[in-house]
């Protein structure tokens, strides 16, 4: 339970993004807020299978940081490409 804190105050504060910049969606006779970007999702998908990774798999050290680093890096220059996006089909 003690490493699960990132993934809940991610959580926490994308929700909070999502109700400040969100959309009204109806689903299924359901009202809800969804965030227009694919963004929030990716990173929080991210930093769940870095949790689960670094609680099964011991790095130690520099080495940790840097597998840390070099992941969020990723995540976040797709994210700013806009590569999560995929390509849009118009009718």
């Amino acid at each position: 339970m003690f490493y699960c804190w990132p993934v809940w105050s991610l959580g926490y504060v994308l929700a909070i993004l999502t109700y400040a910049e969100g959309t009204i969606v109806e689903l299924n006779g359901v009202q809800m807020y969804m965030h227009p970007s694919k963004n929030p999702g990716v990173l929080y998908t991210v930093v769940f299978m870095l949790v689960i990774l670094f609680t099964n798999i011991s790095l130690r050290g520099v080495i940790s940081v840097v597998a840390i680093l070099t992941v969020m890096f990723f995540t976040v220059l797709f994210a700013y490409l806009g590569w999560w996006q995929g390509k849009r089909i118009s009718k």
